[in-house]
C-alpha cells in the first residue's frame, strides 16, 4: 500500500539517477550525466528498467527489489534458524530499509549479496562465497569487510573468485563507458 501511493516523479534522487545511469549506459555520458557512485558496469542492469514507462520501470524495479529482500530472507532464516515469516517481517518491517525500497535503492540487492556470501562461508562454500562477494563489488565499499575476512582466513578460492569477478566488472564497466 505504501509503494502505490507514492508519485513516481517524487521517489528521491535515486530512482532519477538510476534511470539517467541505465539510459547513458554504454557511452561516456554515464561518467558525467547521472552522478552514478556505483561500478559503471552495473549501468547495464538499469538498462531495461530505463527504457520502460518511468512508473513500469520504477515498479518493476521495487519487485525485483522486494523479491531480494524476501530472497536475503529466506537465505537468514536458513542460517539464524528463524521462520520464514520472522526473517521476511525482520528485513520488510524495518523502516530504513522499506524507505529505500520505496526510494528506489538498491539495498536488497546487497543484503542478498552479503547474506549469500555469509550462508556460503558457513556451508564452506569457497567459490559461492568469492561469487557473492564479487558480484557485491558493484558497491565496493560494501564488498570490502568481506573480503578482508577472507584474507584474514586465508580462503585464496574465495579471494581467486573475487579476483576473476573485479575483471568481469572492469570489463563490463570498460562497455558500459564507451561509445
Amino acid at each position: 500500500i505504501v509503494i502505490a501511493a507514492i508519485d513516481v516523479r517524487g521517489t528521491g534522487d535515486d530512482w532519477r539517477l538510476f534511470r539517467i545511469a541505465g539510459d547513458t549506459v554504454g557511452s561516456a555520458a554515464l561518467l558525467g550525466s547521472a552522478h552514478f557512485v556505483y561500478t559503471p558496469g552495473a549501468a547495464w542492469i538499469l538498462w531495461p528498467f530505463a527504457h520502460l514507462q518511468p512508473a513500469a520501470g520504477y515498479f518493476l524495479y521495487v519487485a525485483v527489489m522486494v523479491a531480494a529482500a524476501v530472497t536475503a530472507a529466506w537465505f537468514a532464516s536458513k542460517l539464524y534458524g528463524l521462520s520464514l515469516a520472522a526473517a521476511t517481517l525482520m528485513v520488510l518491517a524495518w523502516w530504513p530499509f522499506t524507505i529505500a525500497i520505496c526510494l528506489g535503492q538498491n539495498s536488497p540487492i546487497a543484503l542478498l549479496l552479503i547474506t549469500g556470501a555469509i550462508a556460503a562461508t558457513v556451508h564452506r562454500n569457497r567459490t559461492l562465497a568469492g561469487v557473492a562477494t564479487g558480484l557485491l563489488l558493484y558497491k565496493f565499499t560494501d564488498a570490502v569487510p568481506l573480503i578482508f575476512l577472507f584474507i584474514l582466513w586465508k580462503e585464496w578460492r574465495s579471494l581467486g573468485v573475487v579476483a576473476l569477478c573485479a575483471a568481469g566488472w572492469y570489463a563490463l564497466s570498460a562497455a558500459a563507458t564507451h561509445d
